[in-house]
């Protein structure tokens, strides 16, 4: 069997395995009936669920996975299996080990479920105060599944999910569904998320995050910045301002920008909005080693053709609200405007980029994506989609 369509249930067997099924990938589309196991005194072997490719609904939604009261089950293999992005939203109650649980129903399960749990199935889901609940029950947490929403809370940060280093997220399907929320917290000022490194995301065009009203104070680190955009995070609101920060950034020295003719040479990072001025083109050259910049970019007034200087740049994320990432304005001489290496933007304000009065055979804003090789498609998307309106 390759295919099974409808459902799967297990219930008060003495199954000892699952060997029933042959090896080999099946497609499992469980919309109908949903998969259970349940109540299978013997049982202790469900190691064929990793050949499953579980298939939700034609609107992308997952069906109703169950493992319960099996006494002899360790289920925590489902936590790591080949197909891991298409077990999020799995329960699993009174088996001999757990694979996880649940992060939808902080305030209303037993705590002692928490205990030394490492997973969170079920997204990670709180509305209002987390009263009583001794969030240090969550430090283990290395893994959420789901989407992360988390609204009206006191929290000051997130510093309790200390060992979280992974975000999996199954967005296929979701066009304008945010998959991380932080909003109407008006006590955080942190994320507070020291071992955070890695989304794990299914489609690249709807990766949206979502910071709004916030403490005034909230900041992120650039390391935090970093991040998203390595993972290519678009924001839909981002109230936040960068934490005070000086010295090294994986071993390199953020620079700060105050001009052209006094940034130092070989920067890898740099904070502040980049302008390059009339008579600033002798001083180009100090931009190729530049990899991120926290800030906007704008080229104005130049005699350039091109923007080669720029072909290291990977990253730009401005938090300025009042500007576009990019400003590229009178040069015109400018044939050729292309970030050739650039992956990701990130802004608070409302356009990517703006580009005008440059030579009559460059384009300008309505045309802004031609700027990015790299993610032209995306760009596209997110500002037709989100800016546009």
């Amino acid at each position: 069997m390759r295919t099974l369509f409808g459902g799967l249930v297990i219930e008060n067997s003495r199954l000892e395995s699952l060997s029933i099924f042959t090896s080999g990938k099946i497609n499992f589309f469980c919309e109908t009936y949903g998969f259970f196991i349940r109540n299978n005194s013997l049982l202790t072997d469900i190691n064929i669920l990793n050949w499953f490719y579980m298939w939700g609904n034609d609107n992308y939604e997952e069906c109703q996975f169950r493992i319960e009261n099996n006494p002899k089950l360790d289920t925590s293999m489902l936590r790591d299996n080949g197909y891991t992005l298409t077990y999020l939203d799995v329960k699993t109650e009174g088996n001999l080990k757990e694979c996880g649980c649940r992060g939808d129903e902080l305030l209303t399960a037993d705590p002692k479920r928490y205990n030394n749990c490492e997973t969170l199935f079920g997204g990670f889901k709180l509305n209002g105060s987390i009263g009583d609940f001794d969030s240090s029950l969550l430090s283990n947490i290395t893994t959420i599944k789901g989407l992360v929403n988390i609204e009206n809370s006191d929290l000051e940060d997130l510093s309790f999910l200390k060992s979280f280093r992974l975000f999996h997220i199954k967005n296929i399907g979701f066009p304008d569904k945010i998959t991380l929320n932080l909003r109407n917290n008006p006590k955080m000022k942190r994320l507070g998320l020291p071992s955070f490194w890695n989304f794990q995301y299914s489609w690249a065009y709807n990766r949206i995050a979502n910071f709004e009203k916030l403490h005034s104070d909230f900041c992120v680190t650039f390391e935090e910045m970093v991040r998203f955009l390595e993972n290519q995070v678009f924001f839909m609101n981002i109230h936040a301002k960068y934490c005070e920060e000086t010295g090294f950034l994986y071993g390199n020295l953020l620079c700060n920008f105050v001009g052209m003719s006094s940034l130092m040479n070989n920067c890898y990072s740099i904070v502040g909005n980049v302008e390059v001025n009339s008579g600033d083109e002798q001083f180009v050259s100090k931009l190729k080693t530049v990899y991120q910049v926290f800030g906007t970019v704008k080229i104005d007034g130049t005699n350039l053709t091109d923007l080669s200087f720029l072909s290291g740049l990977r990253y730009i994320a401005s938090l300025d609200e009042s500007l576009p990432a990019i400003q590229i304005l009178s040069n015109k001489g400018l044939k050729n405007a292309s970030l050739s290496a650039l992956t990701a933007v990130i802004t608070r304000g409302k356009q990517f980029a703006v580009l005008e009065n440059n030579h009559p055979d460059q384009f300008n804003t309505s045309e802004f994506y031609k700027l990015f090789p790299k993610f032209q498609s995306r760009a596209k998307y997110f500002s037709e989609r989100y800016f546009s309106k």
